[in-house]
């Protein structure tokens, strides 16, 4: 379950730096978001806030770290060696 406060300090963050975010449906794998032209997950969001890493260049490296194309426009869960410290 995704912790709506931090969820919210992260959405107010990304929109903080200009980043426009539209979240959709709701799934198994949780709230999907669209930004940047790429697709993430509330939970992702979040492990991208938490690491200091929620910025354009986090999330292009976070997408680009996702290796089979045909998934980049598919939200995938973390773990991610970008998130990893």
């Amino acid at each position: 379950m995704t912790n709506s406060l931090t969820f919210e300090q992260a959405l107010s963050h990304l929109r903080g730096q200009g980043i426009a975010v539209q979240c959709g449906p709701v799934d198994e794998d949780g709230i999907r978001c669209e930004l940047l032209d790429h697709v993430l997950t509330d939970l992702q969001i979040i492990k991208l806030y938490e690491y200091g890493k929620l910025n354009p260049a986090g999330i292009e490296q976070f997408s680009s770290s996702i290796k089979n194309e045909s998934y980049r426009k598919k939200a995938m869960p973390l773990p991610c060696s970008v998130c990893d410290i």
